[in-house]
């Protein structure tokens, strides 16, 4: 304990390097003037290309809903299509249903499974022995279909096509001349008892996907299209105007090709299908197909049968690039504003540089609570900064103020914390601190308020100077006593270790300082210590517009009567300390060595049941 810390002095040593200070007006008129008249061209550039990008990700952002809401219109029609098919299958394959004349169980199963799908047009069972029930809806009613040829070839596809499936799923849609559209059949394969037993088909109809493409276009001036395999056409608005005018392909897949129709992006498509099939998931519109009129985008989904569908959006160029004209004139228009502004900034940085920072320096004082270092800034010819520096000026006294009368290390504890909840009301265990001067009244007997004032100013600086040393709070000052604590606002698990440090400190300042009063002829201050451990209620504690940062409880009047019962030992000593046994056993191994330590037992404690148990130190 009796070893002085090593003092650095490297800090004081005077740098054999002068360090250049460059004037704040030549950074911030010659920086701000480079970097702007060096960065001028490279920003507009930049902020062009970003401003494009943007616009034709605004295209895509638009493609995309578009898209999307393509994509879920397709899905609410064959969704629930997918879905009846499936679940007809399996109640038809666990159920005891047979394909007969006159089988009305059956019949009204397909039929009331019909009625439910407004999209679907015919549902279809054929069993393994190429029996069937056909079940179609015409002119709005749903009944059951005679067999024809064309039923009977659809009926013979769609049983080879379920025997070979593993699971349900669609086939290639086929052009209906007679409806003059596109028709979608999802088959489903039944079993029963294991073995296939036959085929359930439901065929939709895709004419209704042309109105609503015909709407895209009407409210947007974007022409959609749906595309089978890069080549067939399954819906477009012109399908409206054509209809049954349209001629099938032959081959595998009966449906009208791209070729059919007189339409610029399928132009496009037969020109760069390559980059069209591969553009859309990344809404990469640079790589999109285009010539001077026309921007093809589109999008593939792999649902709906062997091979996937493409829809797509044609936009005019036009509507695209007139954005960009005018992002051009803009960029004219800030290449004006940003000299105006060199100009301009060259004028105020000039003015500016000083009083800035005077003010940076005084609010990083104001910030570290550094009240005693801070002058008040001088007037301004401009009026916010004269306004600024007055009310800094205000601020600076406010603080000197608030220094005087709020423990300035408790604040900054509490700034440490970052946390608004570190003030608020709770049990910790804490170690609390009660000074007293012993005789205090016949001490200042005949001093004059002045000197009483003094006196009680020096001893109060020096206790506290020991108390803050080890991290505590002076909590008030009393009179001449003083109350501190350990442990809060921040946690400190040695927190009776530090209050025992502390008092073996203030002992020896007390002694230190009676000596140098002796030699001067001044009195002799002598002073009683009360310390002890337990919870206590620690937090802000006060009205709405007053609080103090305190600690309450029993604990604390235990603290108080140890300091007074110091009092009845009588001991003619510059400093009695006492200190409860809780207080020693939380400080363990942590305890000032060197100290003797009196058990002086239990002791009953004034207006509580109970004893404490006692100690001295006496070291």
């Amino acid at each position: 304990m009796g070893n002085s810390p090593a003092v650095d002095t490297s800090a004081t040593k005077p740098s054999s390097v002068a360090r250049r200070h460059i004037p704040l007006a030549l950074v911030l008129i010659g920086s701000i003037t480079l970097l702007i008249v060096v960065s001028v061209g490279s920003v507009l550039y930049i902020s062009l290309r970003e401003a494009t990008e943007n616009t034709f990700s605004l295209l895509a952002d638009k493609a995309n809903a578009n898209l999307d809401l393509l994509q879920v219109q397709i899905g609410s029609k064959l969704g629930p299509v997918e879905a009846a098919a499936t679940e007809l299958a399996e109640r038809i394959g666990h159920g005891s249903y047979t394909v007969g004349e006159g089988d009305s169980e059956l019949h009204h199963l397909l039929r009331g499974a019909l009625a439910a799908l407004p999209h679907a047009t015919a549902v279809i069972f054929v069993s393994s022995d190429a029996h069937a029930v056909r079940i179609a809806r015409f002119d709005g009613r749903v009944g059951p279909v005679p067999e024809n040829p064309v039923l009977r070839e659809r009926q013979e596809f769609g049983l080879r096509r379920a025997a070979s499936l593993d699971k349900p799923s669609w086939v290639e849609p086929q052009w209906m001349p007679l409806l003059g559209e596109p028709v979608l059949s999802f088959i489903a394969p039944v079993k029963r008892n294991g073995a296939f037993y036959g085929a359930l088909v439901i065929s939709t109809r895709l004419g209704e996907l042309a109105d609503f493409l015909a709407s895209i276009e009407a409210k947007s001036g974007v022409r959609a299209f749906v595309l089978y395999d890069n080549r067939y056409v399954l819906s477009h608005p012109d399908l409206l105007k054509h209809g049954k005018n349209i001629s099938a392909t032959a081959g595998e897949v009966a449906l009208p090709t791209i070729a059919v129709f007189e339409d610029e992006a399928f132009r496009l498509l037969r020109k760069d299908a390559r980059r069209a099939t591969r553009i859309m998931e990344t809404a990469d519109v640079d790589d999109a197909p285009f010539d001077d009129e026309y921007l093809l985008l589109i999008r593939e989904i792999a649902e709906y049968g062997p091979a996937p569908w493409q829809i797509g959006l044609r936009f005019r160029q036009s509507d695209v690039f007139t954005d960009i004209e005018r992002l051009r004139v803009a960029a004219l228009t800030g290449l004006t504003i940003l000299l105006a502004a060199v100009a301009i900034g060259y004028l105020l940085a000039r003015t500016l540089n000083r009083q800035i920072g005077r003010f940076a320096a005084t609010a990083d004082r104001l910030r570290n609570l550094d009240i005693a270092n801070v002058q008040p800034l001088p007037d301004s010819p401009i009026r916010e900064l004269s306004n600024a520096a007055n009310a800094f000026n205000a601020l600076i006294s406010a603080m000197r103020w608030f220094e005087t009368y709020v423990p300035k290390t408790l604040v900054l504890r509490l700034m440490k914390t970052g946390s608004a909840g570190a003030a608020l009301s709770e049990e910790r265990v804490l170690t609390i601190l009660f000074s007293d001067i012993r005789g205090f009244s016949t001490l200042v007997e005949h001093m004059d308020p002045v000197e009483t004032a003094g006196l009680l100013n020096r001893h109060f600086a020096l206790l506290a100077t020991c108390i803050e040393a080890e991290g505590g709070t002076v909590d008030k000052f009393m009179g001449d006593s003083i109350m501190a604590f350990w442990g809060a606002p921040e946690d400190q698990v040695d927190h009776a270790a530090r209050a025992l440090r502390s008092a073996v400190a203030m002992k020896a300042a007390i002694i230190s300082d009676n000596a140098r009063h002796l030699a001067t002829g001044q009195p002799v201050v002598a002073i009683r210590l009360g310390i002890h451990t337990r919870p206590v209620v620690v937090g802000n504690i006060g009205s709405h517009n007053r609080v103090n940062y305190t600690v309450i409880g029993d604990t604390v009047n235990v603290a108080a009567r140890l300091e007074a019962f110091a009092k009845d030992l009588a001991l003619d000593e510059d400093c009695v300390a006492l200190v409860s046994g809780a207080t020693l056993r939380a400080a363990g191994d942590a305890a000032p060595a060197g100290e003797v330590i009196e058990h002086l037992g239990d002791v009953p404690v004034r207006g509580r049941d109970g004893k404490v148990e006692v100690y001295r130190l006496t070291g």
